[in-house]
């Protein structure tokens, strides 16, 4: 079952990859979002399905505004997962290297470190 959640979430970065309108992207990172909810994928290591969610994670953010990075980030602080080591060292880089205010990325940043500070 891991291939099959693994291709899934493949399958979910590649439409990301492809996809240019800022709605239709945030809507394939909520189903990705949404993908670690399943009970099934809670039977996998959390490090793995970081890695799953890291590779869609990079790809929304390459044009990403801030709002919705951090819209994002509540999402995932709201899963068994929450936004795991991989996936929140690309959201901080992100927020390090996007033009945002300092209030922006003082969010941003305290969304992501929330998580790993619970």
């Amino acid at each position: 079952m891991a291939k099959e959640f693994e291709q899934y979430f493949d399958t979910l970065s590649m439409a990301l990859k492809s996809t240019r309108g800022a709605l239709q992207r945030y809507n394939i990172m909520a189903v990705v979002v949404a993908a670690t909810g399943v009970h099934a994928i809670t039977e996998f290591p959390v490090d793995r399905v970081d890695q799953w969610v890291a590779k869609s994670v990079v790809e929304f953010l390459r044009n990403a505004t801030p709002g919705d990075a951090m819209q994002i980030v509540g999402l995932l602080n709201l899963t068994w997962f929450g936004p795991g080591p991989t996936t929140a060292r690309h959201l901080k880089a992100y927020a390090a290297s996007r033009a945002m205010s300092e209030e922006e990325r003082r969010l941003l940043n305290a969304a992501v470190n929330r998580r790993h500070a619970d």
